[in-house]
Order: C-alpha cells, then sequence, then structure tokens
C-alpha cells in the first residue's frame, strides 16, 4: 500500500463509520417504540429550524477553518516550461505553469492540516441526521425529520475523501500545480485564455 494510500485509510475510516451510524439510528428507531404522540408539536418548528442552520454550517465552517488553514502554509512555486502547452505564434515565448516545488511534502503538510475541517465537516452533518433522529424518536411523523434525516445523509456522502478532493483544493487554492502528487489536474499555462 502506499504512503498516500495509507494517509487516506483514516480519513475512509472515519467517513465510513459516520456514514454506517445513520442506518444504525434508523435501526435504533425500529428497534424502540417512539411515543404515539408528539410531546410537543412546536418543538418540530424549532428542531427544524436547528437542522437546517446546521446544515447550513456544515458546509460554511469547516470551509472557513480549511481557508485559514490554507492561509498558515507557504509552498515553494516556482513557473517552469510546460512541454503540454501549445507554443503558439512566438516560437521564443515558451508557456510556463506553475508547480510548487516539493509537492509531496507540501500535500502531506496539507492533509494534516485538513484533518480538523474534514472531521468538523462530518460532525456537523451528523449532527443534522441526529437532529432528524431526535424529532422521530419524540413522536413526530416522518414529514417532520425525514428531510433532515435524508439531508444529513446527503451531506455525509458527499465528503467522501479522496486524494484527488485535497490536491484539486490546493491547487485551485495556491494556482499551481503539484506535479507527481496522484489526482493533479493537468492545466493550462498561465496567461493563456484556456488558463483563464
Amino acid at each position: 500500500m502506499s504512503q498516500l494510500a495509507a494517509r487516506m485509510r483514516t480519513p475512509l475510516v472515519l467517513w465510513a463509520a459516520m456514514l454506517a451510524s445513520t442506518g444504525i439510528y434508523l435501526l435504533v428507531l425500529k428497534v424502540a417504540a417512539p411515543p404515539p404522540q408528539p410531546v410537543d408539536p412546536t418543538m418540530a418548528l424549532a428542531l427544524n429550524a436547528a437542522g437546517v442552520m446546521i446544515a447550513v454550517s456544515s458546509v460554511v465552517v469547516p470551509m472557513l477553518v480549511w481557508r485559514a488553514a490554507l492561509g498558515t502554509l507557504r509552498p515553494q512555486i516556482e513557473e517552469v516550461p510546460d512541454e503540454d502547452a501549445d507554443a503558439g505564434l512566438f516560437r521564443d515565448a515558451v508557456p510556463k505553469k506553475r508547480v510548487v516545488r516539493g509537492a509531496m511534502a507540501f500535500f502531506e503538510a496539507a492533509h494534516t492540516k485538513g484533518f480538523a475541517p474534514f472531521v468538523l465537516s462530518l460532525a456537523l452533518s451528523e449532527a443534522v441526521c441526529l437532529v432528524g433522529f431526535v424529532l422521530a424518536f419524540m413522536g413526530h411523523p416522518p414529514i417532520h425529520w425525514a428531510p433532515l434525516y435524508a439531508v444529513g445523509v446527503l451531506l455525509l456522502a458527499a465528503r467522501f475523501p479522496t486524494i484527488a478532493r485535497l490536491t484539486g483544493s490546493l491547487e485551485r487554492h495556491f494556482d499551481a500545480e503539484l506535479v507527481g502528487v496522484p489526482g493533479s489536474a493537468r492545466r493550462p499555462a498561465r496567461g493563456t485564455e484556456a488558463g483563464r
């Protein structure tokens, strides 16, 4: 197993465990008998509002934490000739591309910094499911809790961790290619129409 695959094992196991836990919540609802009538009908409105706010937070807050973490990284970026780009009309003007020097070490540092925002996004996504679970356990009908539950599961599923997702995020933020890192996107040289 490659070193990168080993680094991605922990986020993948964590993601799978969080997603599986949502199934366990449904199993608990099936086994345990919630009250036949809701304890307090006004709770449905309050908890749904809380669930929507948590769902929005599960996208916004981890993104802000990730951007702050990216601000602490200082990659060494250099411009190198881009062999894959079209030379255009002027043969003397060799197209250039920006690359991160020491891309693998930089990727590993970014992976470490990105773990906290990733866990935060998973926790907040699961919290949306938990709000739906609480509503169901209080005896509210599925129309009140199922949409929240479904949104929480979809948010968790969308957070599937991949090397390409992290690499793409880094390349977009720093506008430089991570040569040698799997998942690195081949981009047109800067300054060309396709590159903008």
